[in-house]
């Protein structure tokens, strides 16, 4: 015991007795403006009046700081300099090209965060085991590889396992998954680009499998199709589709792309605008502290893209999904969308990988050299304790901050591993030891584990209004009879109704009373054989409960066997253990897609959300994944209206499919693949007072016409 206080005794006067010439903010800007330039070990001790291990300290707080300060070790010194390197990238278009059925497959990922603690490697190892089971060999990272750094005193240091910079380069280099076959194309993100380290640069040279695009936005086509790569630099807004709604609404049409990966939002949907399809891609980490103080919801997962390119040859043979009149650009033909949602992360998963000890063996030159310096770590390391204050540490052997980074990372060199961490009460303490390697697997299920179920979902027909598009209703539901589809899902409003406070309704349906309507939809509604149609109410149908005392839609499934009505505004499905709601509301429609899918998930129990939630009325396509839900907004089957376009409201015309992947044990859906068909105006026809027949030869001439 009295040989350990004289060793304490010992490190203390040791201490006491150096002279104190700078402060210690002095001592941090005169090492950075020394280490402009090749300076050695012993210039820096003589100029400041420090030890040679506080010199470490010094180069590990302007690290932190964000400037790359590296040492070089000669045979009787050591050199820092700051490297200093620039991150621009030399500008590089590549281009994919599509297969012979014109199609191209991908992946897009996002928000590794490599170094943070909420780090999820093995969700990112499965995504890449996925890739290449799939056969896909391209994957798109859209920013923010590594976790960034923080200062000191910052509340999300402690967050971290790897503080610097170049160590964070490091560990991604060495850990980020390889897989046979596959390359990564990424940029990097707002935390990524902190320091002077050039991240991509760096990853680049070092990982052959990964290319580096440029820093926070790049451009690539797939064929002559533009798709833009971007990570975002602002913090995610509560209404999730408000980012990539300003994002599209601000591009000049020469700039705008066909597609556009939006990353480092933490969130996934999809909106399709000014005839761009924009995507945010989820992240691949779990909910960080930065993330939680910044009360925004994270979305874990990664997004499978199929696009199909259109080409001018067959645009005789083919009907478009989007037909443009420019002729100068190939555009996208359909993108179909799986998504792979991760719905538990493991908080433990940075745990998995050690971190390795890449540090170079520094040997102090003078006053300690490798043996003294070995046994002054060991001194130091025998006194820390893990939940110790460093402040208590500092005060005992009258240390600055440098000469305390300085001690724990002459311990690290020494594989004495120490570091410094806020605890629960905010305080800055010691944890010593490398994470125990603890094992976490995700399981790996077959196909007898797999329920799949594809679907057709349409809504606000309302047939009888003489804006009204029933041929695109019937050719998808045609395409639904191909797929194989056995079931389509109708979100109301069948019918235009008979608003009778409203003078000029009229005049924008051909049929109006509650009998007429009823025979038009029995007549006409798209039947084929193999096909049964889930139907709710909507506030059109519910005119004529008011008006006349009778359900429209109830007598249309006396009539018609393939219809089935299930509810009012409202139903509840379970299809194969499925749970679907669909959802017809009443309210007015929202300037941003999401606000209303966002506000009607908020209010359901935990105990009742649905595994899919479908919404009509708002006559609009938007997709997201909330809050473990997959939340559609539906397009509607009717050309804009009076009443739209008087209160400038948008209309998107058409529908989508959905395939689901479910897993029979546990209910929730492994994937989850979407595929939206949106007409432009000019697909839209007249038909008002037309029959099904009439309308089906009437679109014919219109894509001959088309094609011609």
């Amino acid at each position: 015991m009295e040989e350990k206080k004289k060793k304490n005794n010992n490190l203390e006067e040791e201490n006491s007795n150096e002279k104190k010439v700078f402060t210690e903010e002095e001592k941090i800007n005169l090492f950075i403006q020394m280490t402009n330039s090749k300076v050695s070990l012993t210039k820096i001790c003589e100029t400041l009046n420090i030890k040679e291990y506080e010199a470490l300290g010094l180069k590990k707080i302007a690290k932190d700081k964000g400037y790359n300060i590296v040492t070089n070790q000669t045979d009787k010194d050591i050199i820092f300099y700051n490297q200093g390197e620039i991150k621009d990238v030399e500008d590089k278009m590549i281009v994919f090209n599509t297969d012979e059925n014109n199609n191209f497959k991908f992946i897009a990922v996002s928000n590794p965060l490599l170094g943070n603690k909420a780090q999820q490697l093995s969700i990112i190892k499965d995504v890449y085991k996925q890739a290449k089971s799939m056969g896909i060999n391209t994957i798109f990272l859209c920013g923010n590889l590594t976790a960034g750094t923080y200062k000191m005193n910052d509340e999300n240091y402690d967050s971290l396992f790897i503080s610097d910079q170049e160590g964070q380069v490091d560990y991604f280099i060495e850990n980020y998954p390889r897989e046979e076959g596959i390359t990564t194309y990424f940029i990097t993100g707002p935390k990524d680009n902190k320091g002077k380290i050039s991240v991509g640069t760096r990853i680049e040279e070092a990982r052959p499998d990964m290319v580096y695009l440029g820093a926070g936005n790049a451009e690539v086509k797939i064929d002559d199709a533009v798709m833009k790569i971007m990570s975002s630099k602002q913090k995610k807004t509560y209404t999730t589709s408000y980012r990539s709604e300003k994002k599209v609404k601000s591009l000049r049409s020469e700039d705008k792309p066909d597609i556009l990966l939006y990353g480092c939002l933490n969130q996934a949907d999809h909106v399709y605008l000014r005839e761009s399809d924009t995507y945010t891609i989820p992240s691949l980490c779990a909910t960080t502290k930065e993330m939680e103080s910044q009360d925004g919801a994270n979305t874990v997962g990664a997004l499978i893209f199929d696009v199909n390119i259109k080409k001018p040859e067959l645009e005789k043979k083919k009907k478009s999904r989007k037909y443009r009149d420019n002729k100068k650009t190939k555009r996208t033909e359909s993108i179909k969308l799986t998504t792979i949602p991760y719905y538990k992360t493991d908080k433990n998963d940075y745990k998995n990988v050690n971190i390795i000890d890449k540090t170079k063996k520094i040997i102090l030159p003078n006053e300690v050299n490798d043996e003294l310096g070995k046994e002054r770590a060991k001194k130091y390391f025998n006194y820390i304790k893990n939940g110790k204050s460093i402040d208590e540490f500092k005060n005992k052997f009258h240390m600055n901050d440098s000469e305390l980074f300085g001690i724990v990372e002459l311990c690290n060199m020494y594989g004495l591993y120490v570091s410094v961490i806020r605890n629960n009460k905010n305080e800055m303490v010691f944890e010593k030891g490398l994470p125990k390697n603890l094992k976490f697997e995700k399981p790996y299920l077959n196909s007898n584990d797999i329920v799949v179920r594809e679907f057709l979902v349409v809504a606000d027909n309302h047939l009888c209004n003489i804006h009204q598009q029933l041929g695109i209703c019937y050719e998808l539901y045609e395409e639904a009879k191909i797929r194989g589809i056995e079931i389509a899902l109708n979100g109301g409003d069948v019918v235009d109704g008979n608003y009778k406070n409203r003078p000029s309704y009229p005049k924008q349906t051909f049929y109006e009373g509650f009998d007429d309507q009823t025979e038009y939809v029995i007549r006409n509604y798209p039947y084929f054989p193999g096909i049964t149609t889930k139907v709710i109410s909507g506030n059109h149908d519910k005119t004529h409960d008011f008006n006349d005392g009778a359900t429209v839609l109830k007598w249309v499934a006396k009539e018609r066997k393939d219809i089935e009505y299930v509810g009012i505004d409202r139903a509840d499905l379970d299809i194969d253990g499925i749970r679907i709601r669909l959802d017809h509301p009443g309210d007015g429609s929202a300037d941003a897609l999401s606000y209303a899918s966002q506000k009607s998930l908020e209010r359901i129990n935990a105990g009742s959300k649905p595994n899919i939630y479908i919404t009509a009325h708002y006559h609009k396509w938007y997709e997201m994944l909330y809050n473990n839900v997959f939340a559609y907004s539906a397009p509607c089957l009717c050309g804009q209206t009076n009443f739209e376009m008087t209160h400038k409201l948008r209309t998107m015309v058409g529908g989508f499919f959905l395939k689901v992947y479910i897993n029979k044990k546990t209910g929730a859906i492994e994937y989850i693949e979407s595929d939206p068909r949106i007409y432009e105006e000019n697909e839209w026809i007249d038909e008002a007072g037309l029959e099904l027949d009439e309308i089906i030869q009437k679109r014919k001439k219109l894509i001959k016409n088309k094609v011609a």
